[in-house]
């Protein structure tokens, strides 16, 4: 930051007081009354000024001089210095809050807004994704039969010479690891309901297919296909949405912090004016100071 004196003009008015600080004449220091000068009257303006010339004070309306304080205090006092990082840290907890803090409420409510609305989204988009996985999960439970998968899959143990039999269902699942890439889970988790549609070794059980192992002969297997895109798809929605929530934490919580960082820099930036006493020739002059800061 740079200060700048622009100009100091003395005052006619205040010459015509010829002001005398020494110990002589009217008024001297010694023998005026102590005065607190931070809370100095037009009582004793000049006992004030000349106890305030030691010190070499310059009042301005943004760092008033403590002895004239009263005499030229600027009504509009300057807003309080913000807090960049609990600015930052109301928005990263609740986006918005940050920017209602820093006194932006316009801001604030559009990133609560945002902040609401990307919830609101992931929620429906979840719950859209659970109907169409109960959905398809009916559907392949009525059409897809996992003892026809099996008795494809002894079929094609025995051709290549290994004998196994339906009722051995250990020795089906060793085989099936040991020739096909997959495998068909023991319980009806996400994997099982995932392979039966995705893969071609598991044809065999849909019923309407021709029931034979590797073929993709079946409407059916595609239209479940299909209804599991669908559910992903709902999926995806919703995180997406929530991916955009912590966007919005991120964006809320940066911009917070710039906006309370900038109004403390302009808080200092500005011109000011005021009274100095300067000393010439042994007397003390109140004269007027203005001051430039960026």
């Amino acid at each position: 930051m740079m200060k700048f004196k622009i100009f100091s003009l003395a005052l006619p008015a205040v010459l015509a007081v010829a002001i005398h600080c020494k110990a002589q004449d009217t008024f001297s220091l010694d023998s005026a009354p102590a005065i607190d000068t931070s809370a100095a009257t037009f009582a004793y303006p000049l006992a004030a000024w000349c106890q305030a010339s030691q010190q070499d004070l310059v009042w301005s309306s943004r760092t008033p001089d403590l002895a004239l304080t009263s005499m030229f205090q600027d009504e509009n006092q300057p807003a309080a210095r913000r807090s960049v990082a609990r600015a930052a840290i109301f928005s990263a907890v609740i986006p918005g809050a940050g920017q209602i803090y820093n006194r932006s409420y316009l801001k604030g409510l559009l990133f609560l807004g945002a902040e609401v609305g990307a919830w609101m989204a992931y929620s429906k988009y979840t719950d859209k994704g659970n109907k169409k996985t109960e959905e398809f999960e009916r559907f392949a439970d009525a059409h897809w039969d996992e003892q026809a998968y099996w008795n494809s899959v002894v079929e094609l143990a025995n051709s290549e010479g290994y004998q196994v039999d339906t009722g051995n269902l250990a020795r089906l699942r060793e085989y099936e690891r040991s020739r096909f890439s997959h495998y068909l889970p023991e319980s009806k988790n996400q994997t099982y309901y995932e392979n039966i549609g995705k893969y071609d070794q598991f044809n065999a059980g849909w019923d309407d297919g021709s029931g034979e192992i590797l073929r993709r002969d079946s409407q059916n297997r595609l239209d479940y296909t299909t209804m599991r895109r669908l559910a992903n798809d709902q999926f995806r929605n919703a995180t997406l949405s929530s991916s955009l929530a912590m966007v919005n934490h991120l964006v809320s919580m940066i911009e917070a912090a710039y906006s309370a960082h900038k109004f403390n820099q302009a808080q200092t930036k500005g011109a000011s004016f005021g009274m100095k006493l300067k000393k010439y020739h042994e007397e003390l002059m109140p004269v007027l100071a203005v001051r430039v800061d960026w």
